[in-house]
């Protein structure tokens, strides 16, 4: 994030000049597969949003082309405050493929992550992401440009999947749990969300995932950084 704060593309004014850093953006991208999308966005309102279509989720959701590999969201809005949505697709060589344009009233300005971005990376809450319906968080930095912020998406789904990787033997459990108790990534995503009866949702607890060992350990130990032995089932 503190690199992409300071990029030049905190200061450009057009999205010819900010699609000039898709390379850089994708490589970001490719080096950790569990980010959803890198945004940036502007003191206007204009912003930038590219995500890889890895998943058959984007592809379906963004009627995204065949060959197509890198999606690019611009929010644009012209001198009398009108806005257009632009939708870009990319092949692998960052030839575009095919664009399409559309009115918009969404205001980045009010998203979570940009009104709570600070000097200091830090992160969201888990949030509703509406344009494809799962749940994620956003890591956001305030730019030393003024009024531009940048931000990591991170789909609570694509976390459970990079922490099933740290796996040590066929049996192990890993969790990510916060300082609330709430899970944010389990080997089963679908145990992450609890639906509540006003419609909206809230994270599940580790006693909420059915895991007898993870709920052993929970009402053994505190939720904090530590090492600590113990045996379960006499293993």
């Amino acid at each position: 994030l503190q690199l992409l704060g300071r990029s030049p593309i905190t200061r450009s004014k057009t999205i010819e000049e900010r699609l000039q850093y898709l390379e850089s953006i994708k490589s970001v991208l490719e080096s950790n597969t569990s980010y959803f999308a890198i945004s940036i966005a502007f003191p206007d309102g204009n912003f930038l949003t590219t995500s890889l279509l890895n998943s058959q989720l984007k592809r379906e959701f963004y009627k995204a082309p065949d060959e197509a590999s890198l999606l690019v969201l611009h929010v644009n809005i012209d001198a009398r405050g009108g806005k257009k949505l632009i939708t870009l697709f990319y092949d692998n060589k960052f030839q575009e493929i095919s664009r399409r344009t559309e009115d918009t009233v969404f205001d980045i300005l009010q998203s979570p992550w940009y009104q709570q971005a600070n000097d200091i990376p830090h992160a969201t809450k888990p949030y509703l992401f509406n344009q494809i319906n799962k749940v994620g968080l956003s890591a956001m930095l305030r730019s030393p440009e003024p009024g531009v912020v940048v931000s990591i998406q991170v789909t609570l789904g694509d976390l459970s999947d990079t922490i099933t990787k740290y796996k040590i033997t066929e049996n192990s459990e890993v969790v990510l749990v916060s300082a609330d108790g709430e899970i944010f990534a389990y080997k089963d995503p679908d145990r992450l969300i609890v639906a509540t009866s006003d419609k909206q949702f809230k994270l599940a607890n580790v006693q909420q995932l059915d895991s007898g060992v993870l709920s052993f350990i929970s009402s053994k130990f505190d939720l904090a950084e530590q090492q600590f032995d113990f045996e379960y089932n006499n293993d």
